[in-house]
């Protein structure tokens, strides 16, 4: 395994963790509304 491609692969896990944050950040406020 290069180098190159353990960065990449941390990048994508980045932004799939990124992504995961934003939607349960969503579903908190939407909770938080109807509350």
């Amino acid at each position: 395994m290069k180098e190159t491609d353990i960065m990449d692969d941390i990048k994508k896990l980045r932004e799939e963790i990124d992504s995961v944050d934003t939607k349960l950040v969503q579903l908190f406020e939407r909770r938080m509304e109807i509350v």
